[in-house]
C-alpha cells in the first residue's frame, strides 16, 4: 500500500463590478385634478441605470408583493417607462418603483383636492 495523500485544489479571484446599487427614479411626475368628474391624473416616468422591474402606486406605504406591480410596459429610446393613473379617492398615496436587482424607491403622493 501506498502512503501519503492527495490534494487537488484550485483557486482564483472573481471580481464582481456590476452589483446595481442605484435606486430607479421618478424622471417626471404631475397630477391633473378635476373636482367636476372627482378624479385625479397622476401621469410620470421613471426610469434606472439598468433595467426597470415594475411600478405600483397604491394607498399606505407599506411594501407592495410582487403581485401587485405593474411588470408589462413599454419602454422608449431613453430608457424611460411612462403612465398615467386615475384616482377617485382622496387620500396619501405611494409610487413604489423597483428594479430588477431589487432596488425599490417610492414617492408619497397626497391627494386631496376631490
Amino acid at each position: 500500500m501506498l502512503g501519503g495523500s492527495l490534494e487537488n485544489t484550485s483557486s482564483f479571484d472573481y471580481v464582481v463590478d456590476n452589483i446595481d446599487k442605484i435606486l430607479p427614479s421618478i424622471e417626471d411626475f404631475n397630477i391633473t385634478n378635476n373636482r367636476e368628474e372627482r378624479k385625479s391624473n397622476i401621469t410620470f416616468s421613471v426610469t434606472d441605470d439598468r433595467e426597470l422591474y415594475g411600478y405600483v402606486l397604491k394607498n399606505g406605504s407599506s411594501l407592495p408583493s410582487e403581485s401587485d406591480y405593474v411588470t408589462s410596459f413599454e419602454v422608449d429610446e431613453n430608457g424611460n417607462v411612462s403612465d398615467e393613473v386615475e384616482l377617485t379617492q382622496n387620500g396619501t398615496y405611494y409610487l413604489f418603483i423597483k428594479d430588477k436587482a431589487g432596488n425599490i424607491y417610492s414617492q408619497k403622493v397626497i391627494v386631496d383636492a376631490l
